[in-house]
Formats: structure tokens, sequence, C-alpha cells
């Protein structure tokens, strides 16, 4: 609507996301290496899928444990995501720091 004498002048804004990426990374705190993917969309099956572009790389692959520290986003958290990472990598050990403590996530550092 257009302003007028005693009447403000009102803006409709319209918002489309357009193709905004999430960004997932993995930190290998040892080496100091991001290891991370665009997706279009966070969920389980992207969380996977850097679990499994990770888990597919030496040394990772081989060692004997593998600790992944996570917070507890609803694509990692609790003990259903526990045994399913389990069960696809026997060697894979999943780590959820404590909620509400961000500044233990090194990527948040990062």
């Amino acid at each position: 609507m257009a302003p007028g004498p005693g009447r403000p002048g009102r803006v409709e804004s319209d918002y489309e996301r357009r193709g905004a990426l999430q960004y997932l990374c993995a930190w290998d705190v040892l080496r100091g290496i991001p290891l991370g993917r665009c997706v279009p969309k966070t969920g389980i099956i992207p969380f996977l899928g850097l679990v499994d572009q990770v888990m597919a790389m030496e040394p990772y692959r081989s060692a004997p444990r593998v600790f992944w520290i996570v917070d507890n986003g609803s694509s990692h958290q609790g003990q259903a995501s526990v045994r399913r990472l389990h069960e696809r990598y026997p060697n894979l050990i999943l780590v959820h720091t404590p909620t509400h403590a961000s500044w233990l996530n090194q990527i948040e550092i990062w």
C-alpha cells in the first residue's frame, strides 16, 4: 500500500532460499585437517554421507578405533545414532559433547 497523509508505507518482503547449502565437516584433530562436503540440507542421510566419505579414507578405514566427537544435533543424537554408526563401522566410537557446550565442538571453533 502506498504511503499517504497519516498512513505509513508498507512493503511486502518475499524470501526464497535459492539453493543455500549446508557445510558438513569432520575435523581430524591430530593432523589439523578439515574433511567436509556441501549438501542441500542436513539430516541423517547427509551425515552418513560425511561419515562414509571419511571412513573410506586411510588412516580411518583401517584404524582400530576412530572417535567421532559430535554435538547433539538431530542427525547424530542419542543411542540410535551410536548403534547405527557402530553397525556400519565397528571401529567407530561416537562420543556426544554435553548439551549447550558448543565451546567443546572443534568444528564450531574452527
